[in-house]
């Protein structure tokens, strides 16, 4: 029986060397041609306009060979239409950072008027939209030093100022991400604030922060 390339239905002779798409599942085989592009496909260091020429040819030829092959094998067609051209992936990349961007832009001008609680409301103000559950994590390391001064204040009966400093420390980073994510998300307040804080493997402490992004306005 003739082998054929998965990708193309083109023939595979008998003295070619043979390649498969998917290391664990030799049934599906593929030509120099497929093997060739599928390398270019996948190239994530495109730089020079050779290497982007490349690239975006063989994502338009098997954008093409999608469509001629309707029949390929679900598994070829999800890997093929993974694949996205270096000029869709750059707009992406702008889209992703003039996002960020403004995001960033949105925080630092909300963050000092953002009302937070612990409770569930804020006198003198209604809730009108819930935008969701913001959640947090900021691991700190406590260093040797910290580790000795706390284990001495263990044994002697008393408070380990250089371990609590780094327990805030964590809890400061954790709260000012939840609230960037607050922010991110529309909201204005957040409520039902909580910490928690736990020990990492190592001389490590992470401190959680959550809460509930809102958008609130005076009664």
């Amino acid at each position: 029986m003739a082998k054929t390339c998965c990708i193309c239905q083109s023939k595979i002779g008998s003295f070619d060397k043979e390649e498969y798409i998917f290391d664990d599942d030799h049934s599906l085989l593929i030509c120099k041609d497929c093997s060739s592009g599928l390398k270019d496909a996948q190239r994530k260091d495109a730089t020079s306009d050779m290497q982007i020429m490349y690239t975006n040819r063989a994502i338009t030829r098997f954008a093409e060979l999608l469509v001629s092959n309707p029949d390929m094998n679900p598994r070829v067609k999800d890997l093929l239409n993974s694949f996205e051209s270096i000029d869709e992936k750059r707009a992406k990349q702008e889209e992703r950072a003039a996002y960020e961007a403004e995001n960033e832009r949105r925080y630092r001008e909300e963050k000092d008027s953002i009302l937070v609680t612990t409770g569930f409301n804020f006198d003198g103000y209604k809730v009108t939209e819930y935008h969701g559950v913001v959640s947090c994590d900021a691991i700190v390391g406590t260093g040797i030093a910290t580790d000795i001064a706390s284990s001495l204040s263990d044994l002697a009966g008393t408070k380990s100022n250089m371990l609590a400093d780094k327990i805030q420390e964590g809890k400061q980073h954790a709260y000012g991400k939840m609230l960037k994510k607050a922010v991110m998300l529309g909201g204005n307040a957040v409520l039902g604030v909580s910490y928690n804080v736990y020990v990492c493997i190592g001389n490590m402490l992470g401190a959680s922060v959550t809460g509930t992004s809102v958008t609130i306005e005076k009664i």
